[in-house]
């Protein structure tokens, strides 16, 4: 008969802790202490996000062409995505371009006139993909691109909250409010930049969401393997357990910066172009120019130099009782006293409005 062997009290309590501190450490628990453990969907948990994503899509492409005009900034956008399509950048437009958008065959593009450039390319180079595809002669073609992004802006809300929550409930009301969101319902409608840079943030979240998981995913398997060879207890380490390259992070990082390509908000930024259009406005306010008139073009001298404007690339001709406003830009233009021209030149001016349509 064998007799056990017994261990002495103090055997015992070292080997108690030992189990603790294993438990401690140990890959299960550490994943729950993280709030990153593995947790399954449910076997049919996709159904109810999926169909609520393409209702979003069903209310987003639903008669997409309508209403079938110009709205809003898609006067410059539209416009803009097209010169890209034909041209690779921004080129300005005659005054009664829209019409000529709508009715669909569009022209009044001026080749040698640059637009003045607000925002960065990506937004509008997404709008001319969706024309390059589905023509750029019709709203849909025009539209198509914010349709699809905001689909799927509702497919990535809906995945950001089951990240955050593990809870088929939670997304499928978060994809359903996104669905049926008016702002965000409207701006997948119109070829407009917001929907591109919401997207785009959205995708960096959730970059950054999967990163944190990952990330401490592989923290908590290190720290329990480090604690399995050091027998329960954690060894010295100068710099802590390695997480290796964070790709999703790296990928966070590039969706921001397709953000900032879409819009850009910078103070410092908005502070210069300030001081440059005060500066402008106190060089250019006031200075004379002496204007010779041609058929088809102007020229204009002054201190700064001399400068040829073709008709077509004014912005608008304004008369007044007094005066001709011949503007460039919104902002911009010069102005021709009627007290000093001699009648002919007064009548060739209107001529030129009328003919121009300026």
């Amino acid at each position: 008969m064998k007799i056990p062997k017994l261990s002495s009290p103090e055997a015992s309590t070292e080997s108690s802790q030992a189990a603790v501190r294993a438990g401690r450490y140990g890959l299960d628990s550490l994943l729950d202490a993280l709030a990153v453990a593995y947790i399954r969907a449910p076997r049919w948990g996709w159904v109810a996000p999926t169909l609520i994503v393409l209702l979003a899509g069903v209310l987003r492409f639903y008669n997409l062409a309508h209403p079938n005009a110009i709205v809003f900034d898609e006067t410059y956008y539209a416009k803009d995505a097209y010169s890209y399509v034909h041209y690779g950048y921004e080129l300005s437009w005659t005054k009664d371009a829209n019409a000529s958008f709508v009715a669909g065959h569009p022209s009044g593009i001026l080749p040698d006139s640059p637009e003045y450039v607000v925002h960065p390319p990506l937004g509008k180079w997404m709008i001319a993909a969706g024309m390059a595809i589905f023509g750029d002669n019709n709203p849909f073609g025009w539209r198509v691109s914010a349709a699809v992004i905001g689909t799927l802006s509702v497919a990535l809300i809906a995945y950001a909250a089951w990240l955050l929550f593990r809870s088929v409930t939670v997304s499928t009301i978060a994809a359903l409010l996104a669905a049926v969101d008016g702002l965000m319902l409207v701006e997948s409608r119109l070829a407009l930049l917001d929907i591109f840079q919401m997207f785009w943030i959205l995708a960096t979240f959730v970059c950054l969401l999967l990163d944190r998981i990952h990330a401490r995913r592989v923290l908590a398997r290190n720290i329990a393997e480090a604690a399995r060879q050091y027998r329960g207890e954690l060894p010295p380490m100068s710099w802590g357990p390695g997480m290796g390259l964070r790709l999703w992070r790296v990928a966070a990082g590039v969706c921001a910066v397709m953000a900032v390509a879409v819009f850009v908000f910078l103070i410092p930024f908005n502070l210069r172009r300030v001081a440059e259009k005060q500066f402008d406005k106190s060089r250019l306010e006031g200075m004379r120019s002496n204007l010779t008139f041609y058929m088809d073009h102007y020229e204009e001298v002054n201190k700064l130099g001399r400068v040829a404007y073709k008709y077509v690339q004014l912005r608008e001709i304004i008369e007044t009782d007094t005066n001709f406003y011949l503007m460039k830009t919104n902002m911009q233009g010069c102005i021709v006293v009627k007290a000093n021209c001699a009648p002919n030149l007064i009548k060739f001016l209107s001529k030129i409005k009328a003919q121009y349509k300026l």
